[in-house]
């Protein structure tokens, strides 16, 4: 969309605070890199608040977060405290696998102020 097509956003929405998560497979595999932060950028009404430690694994990998789960938990919750600092109630990604953890993760930990 940013590369190939150059797609161009107009911003019809009310302004909102948000943070992203890049999936290991997006930025790895796929080479995707910062392109949705991109298309993001071009919303005026979306302030991009960045990760401190964006670059760091969510920890889901499929069955890692079943078959390491102490590991995963640890991973989430880091990646969890990273997204409470920014004080927004919108987490945007890419992954759906990601999203889902991060997610349930939250309602686990009991923190419902994000979506």
């Amino acid at each position: 969309m940013v590369h190939v097509l150059k797609i161009k956003l107009e911003d019809l929405g009310d302004p909102i605070k948000v943070t992203w998560h890049t999936s290991c497979q997006a930025k790895r595999e796929m080479e995707i890199g910062d392109a949705p932060k991109q298309l993001l950028g071009q919303l005026k009404n979306v302030e991009l608040l960045e990760l401190e430690r964006e670059d760091e694994c969510c920890g889901f990998g499929g069955t890692f977060a079943i078959k390491e789960q102490h590991i995963f938990a640890a991973m989430v919750k880091d990646k969890l405290d990273d997204i409470s600092k920014t004080a927004t109630n919108r987490h945007l990604g890419g992954e759906c696998g990601c999203l889902l953890k991060i997610s349930g993760a939250m309602k686990h930990f009991g923190n419902t102020s994000v979506q």
